[in-house]
């Protein structure tokens, strides 16, 4: 959003702002680097971010090195000094910590707790999700960035995850991964997408988008010129997350209503536009026995030098709970209708369906048809985010194989088969919880293979942290060990673009990315790329 003449504040200088007055609960700096901007208030912040680092790097400054131990050596990197000996931790087990505080719920990482003590892991912290009354009235807050010395796994949501990243010590995790946001936050997503693609491609991924009030004078131009290819529905969206924040309107309706505005605890007096985006809605969607649905998919990114990405056979079509009518937009409570919605935590308890049984309805050409397409999306979305990257370390330091992140992407399916991605969430939530037993265990057996495979993926281990300290990766001998490792993840590195399809742009890649791309054509990978008929191998 922009600054208007009744002081509204914008946007960009908003969005991950955070609410404490205290600059230790604010977001990353990187995260405002990603922000445009210039002038007092961006110096302002700029200041306020480095008293934040530098008073979080005072308290978490590292003890002494023990002594090298010549007898230590595994394949995670050299013969370097092992880690400094911490209270508790024996040499069969690794501490983890989990931001329970910022999680939507308990139960989202559950199945990560279970994976990681399978392997050894010791849960530190973090303290217990407050109820909101308590939360409310409890200011201080505790989370893992805090304190540095007492784990060597931390998970966390992004913003908080990149506290800990800008200051990690040699040889911890987080799972989080600089420059993400680019991919993550839904006005960025799209702006991105169209950055490095332009947009007649990136509209080839997600729906004609535009962002608001930025590109009001695009929308209505658009609109005068291809009338036709206008489906007289648009979503308007907020920064909200588990399907909230969302109102659709007609395109009649959609100019009154993009001037909105509303506020926010803490910015009494201040006018703020309601909505970032309008979004072209697609109206001829794919109907399970007259429900709409969307598919989720699990993406595991182990790291970006090279850039690696993973997408698991495992995944999750989720149903609506009300059928889909056209006709009917506005919901009781004046919201979107029910039918319109995909999202689980809008539809907790609405039919769940594997994969496999998705790919059984739609049978082989259709499946083969959509997982084709999902894959591809996928794999130019990633490709997307690496100019992002690129851009973040070259400012910022991350010790050797310490970042990695677990995504979760929302696609809508129309009535061609053809995906539409909607969401690229960066703290996917691994919950099972529904009314029906049966719905239970099977979103159970979809989730936690996927987080054993996970662990077990980037190799966490209690030797991966008491043994000697990862190396940065110099050459490929790393791949064959990490696709061994891969359980129910599949490659998609050979579905990475050189240049954007319409070749007038292209990609900047690191030098090991070419690396890998020549190594993607080698037998030792194809062993492990799967085809397109993924979800008919599915396991069960």
């Amino acid at each position: 959003m922009l600054a208007c003449s009744t002081g509204t504040l914008g946007t960009d200088g908003l969005q991950g702002a955070g609410t404490s007055s205290s600059p230790l609960h604010s977001l990353s700096p990187i995260t405002y680097r990603c922000q445009l901007g210039t002038g007092k208030a961006c110096r302002r912040r700029a200041a306020r971010h480095m008293l934040c680092r530098l008073v979080v790097r005072a308290w978490a400054v590292p003890p002494a090195m023990p002594p090298p131990d010549p007898s230590s050596s595994d394949d995670f990197g050299s013969s370097e000094p092992p880690h400094w000996p911490a209270a508790g931790r024996g040499k069969q087990t690794f501490r983890f910590w989990i931001d329970y505080q910022v999680l939507s719920s308990p139960l989202s990482t559950r199945l990560l707790e279970r994976a990681l003590k399978a392997v050894g892991g010791v849960c530190t912290g973090g303290p217990p999700k407050l109820d909101p009354i308590t939360s409310a009235v409890q200011k201080h807050k505790d989370y893992g960035y805090m304190h540095m010395g007492e784990w060597d796994f931390l998970w966390s949501i992004t913003a908080k995850a990149m506290l800990a990243a800008e200051i990690l010590r040699p040889g911890q995790m987080v799972g989080c991964l600089p420059g993400f946001l680019s991919i993550t936050r839904k006005t960025s997503l799209v702006s991105n997408l169209r950055l490095v693609y332009g947009s007649k491609e990136a509209f080839t991924i997600v729906p004609r988008t535009f962002k608001l009030p930025d590109e009001m004078d695009d929308w209505a131009e658009w609109l005068e010129q291809h009338p036709q290819e206008d489906t007289g529905l648009w979503m308007l969206k907020n920064n909200k997350q588990r399907g909230e924040g969302l109102r659709l309107v007609h395109t009649r309706d959609a100019s009154k209503a993009c001037f909105e505005t509303t506020t926010r605890p803490g910015m009494e007096g201040m006018t703020l536009y309601r909505w970032y985006l309008a979004q072209q809605y697609i109206t001829r969607p794919l109907l399970l026995g007259g429900l709409k649905f969307g598919v989720r998919l699990w993406v595991l990114v182990p790291g970006v030098r090279p850039l690696r990405a993973y997408v698991h056979q495992r995944g999750l079509a989720l149903l609506s709970s009300h059928r889909y009518d056209e006709t009917q937009v506005v919901g009781q409570d004046g919201g979107v209708a029910a039918g319109h919605i995909t999202n689980y935590a809008q539809n907790e308890n609405s039919d769940v369906w594997s994969l496999q049984q998705l790919a059984s309805h739609l049978g082989p050409p259709r499946w083969q048809k959509l997982w084709g397409a999902m894959i591809r999306s996928t794999a130019m979305l990633f490709a997307a985010a690496l100019p992002r990257v690129n851009e973040v370390l070259s400012y910022t330091a991350v010790p050797p194989q310490s970042c990695f992140q677990f995504f979760g992407l929302d696609y809508l399916v129309d009535s061609d088969c053809k995906p539409w991605l909607l969401e690229a969430n960066a703290t996917p939530s691994m919950k099972v919880e529904h009314a029906r037993s049966d719905m239970r265990k099977l979103i159970h057996d979809q989730k936690w293979p996927v987080m054993q495979d996970m662990v077990a993926m980037l190799g966490i281990c209690p030797e991966r942290f008491n043994g000697p300290l990862p190396k940065e990766h110099r050459d490929l001998s790393f791949m064959a060990g990490e696709l061994s490792r891969r359980g129910g993840f599949s490659p998609i590195m050979h579905h990475f673009p050189t240049e954007t399809p319409d070749g007038l742009r292209t990609i900047t890649w690191h030098p090991l990315d070419h690396e890998l791309r020549a190594y993607t054509k080698g037998s030792q990978y194809q062993a492990h790329v799967l085809d397109q008929t993924m979800g008919q191998r599915a396991r069960t």
